[in-house]
């Protein structure tokens, strides 16, 4: 790793971290108009995704974006999905999530518990070599961010998390970013970025992001994040303002551009190669719960809806060699049940929409959710 003089100079000690609520990614997806029950529902989580390491003065080699060795050409979906699982009694109510499952694709359709605790635990994703799992645990106003091997064996607290819209790893898997509250002079308090060092010192670092970010991703070169929010609106403000744009900035400070404007947006993710960003979108000011799954160029070319607009579609992720996306959908799963409930399953496309395939069924009612793939 080497030192980076510039971006050390911006990246200050974290100052004493005071627990805060962490806001579900699928509040913001759903804006203000549904606030009571956005933390906990399935259209924002982005997997609201946690993330990356870093110490303190030191910063990770940094690669030209979009240089990612990412094959090329067909393939067929394989690999394992981290998914939360949940329920909803009834159209129009919360989902509640409460435990993580490994699914293989391909498999024997088996699910595999990934925590070994009584908590409720939500938004599973690995590291980007495989070998880690961070997660979230506990109930608001107080949750914890875990991280554990790939299995969930050996968890270990890493932080307090009590306001944001969870995590992100680092490119190098060596570093994990959240959101907390930090604390500023003359007592008062403020939501920052803070990277924490998952090795060595676990000394943590604050990075700025412009207005009012909600959730986030870190770019495959490590050098950005992409995130949703509203740089002229008051960080005290991130929580309750809906997110009506998609944003792109280096962690240096520098380089801030929008990407998309007017639509609600959330849980963005790049792609294995850097040069695309997936993402659930919905026009604003639309009436409705349907979303759907929207795609862009890194550089704010090239957008286009992958999905029809007529279901709802949410937390999308990407495969590790980027030729397919997982999502959450509701389009299999009209009310029929005599009870009422909807299931919400996964399915896998292609990253220009087509080839959609069901991977993951849940006919019992259950609400499947993908936030995390590997190999």
């Amino acid at each position: 790793m080497t030192a980076d003089p510039a971006l050390k100079d911006r990246l200050t000690s974290a100052a004493d971290l005071v627990p805060v609520d962490v806001g579900a990614h699928l509040g913001h997806l759903y804006g203000d108009r549904r606030a009571r029950v956005v933390r906990q529902r399935i259209g924002v989580f982005a997997i609201t995704a946690v993330v990356a390491l870093l110490a303190a003065a030191v910063v990770w080699r940094l690669l030209p974006l979009g240089t990612a060795n990412v094959p090329v050409g067909p393939s067929e979906p394989s690999g394992t999905l981290a998914l939360m699982t949940g329920s909803v009694s009834r159209p129009g109510d919360p989902f509640n999530f409460f435990d993580l499952v490994s699914f293989r694709i391909g498999g024997d359709g088996s699910m595999v518990p990934l925590e070994q605790t009584n908590d409720r635990a939500t938004f599973p994703a690995w590291s980007p070599d495989g070998t880690k799992l961070a997660y979230l645990t506990g109930e608001p106003p107080r949750r914890v961010l875990v991280v554990a091997n790939a299995d969930g064996s050996d968890p270990t607290n890493l932080a307090a998390i009590l306001t944001g819209d969870g995590f992100a790893w680092s490119p190098d898997g060596t570093r994990i970013a959240y959101r907390a509250r930090t604390s500023r002079e003359g007592g008062n308090v403020a939501d920052a970025l803070v990277v924490t060092n998952l090795a060595g010192d676990s000394s943590s670092v604050e990075v700025s992001l412009a207005g009012a970010w909600q959730a986030f991703d870190w770019s495959p070169d490590g050098r950005a994040f992409v995130f949703t929010g509203d740089p002229n609106v008051p960080t005290s403000r991130a929580l309750t303002s809906p997110p009506t744009q998609l944003w792109m900035q280096n962690l240096d400070g520098s380089g801030l551009r929008r990407l998309v404007d007017g639509m609600t947006v959330a849980t963005p993710h790049w792609s294995p190669d850097g040069s695309r960003i997936v993402f659930a979108c919905h026009d604003a000011g639309e009436i409705g719960d349907r979303f759907d799954i929207c795609l862009i160029n890194a550089d704010g070319t090239g957008f286009v809806r992958l999905t029809n607009g007529k279901d709802l579609n949410a937390a999308p992720v990407w495969s590790p060699d980027g030729q397919w996306i997982a999502f959450a959908s509701d389009r299999a799963n009209e009310p029929s049940r005599l009870d009422g409930r909807i299931a919400m399953t996964v399915f896998v496309m292609r990253p220009d929409g087509s080839d959609v395939r069901q991977v993951a069924l849940a006919d019992d009612g259950r609400v499947l959710a993908p936030t995390g793939w590997r190999a």
